[in-house]
């Protein structure tokens, strides 16, 4: 589906936490994969053990979210700095179309 293309996309990361083997979730994994985009898993359905073992990093959701947020970080390229010439006005980010 187009809206699966446009989620994964418009993201830093796509992290699956449930899934049928069959779904929109596995379709936006697989967009994700082949954007480029981080694809992380939460074990414990059909379609997101299959992602687990076909390579997907698996995410614990009892763990520190702010380890999440730093791995996402950590794993993405520095986002562009934006400014106006004022430096009090609204940002903007070139997103490529």
């Amino acid at each position: 589906m187009a809206r699966d293309r446009l989620i994964s996309g418009l993201s830093r990361a796509v992290i699956v936490v449930e899934a049928a083997e069959r779904s929109g979730s596995m379709d936006t994994a697989q967009k994700a994969r082949r954007q480029g985009r981080l694809l992380l898993a939460v074990s414990g359905s059909p379609g997101t053990d299959r992602l687990i073992r076909e390579g997907t990093e698996i995410v614990h959701l009892s763990g520190n979210l702010d380890e999440l947020a730093e791995r996402i970080r950590v794993w993405m390229p520095a986002m562009p700095e934006t400014s106006d010439s004022a430096g009090d006005g609204p940002q903007q980010l070139d997103l490529g179309f």
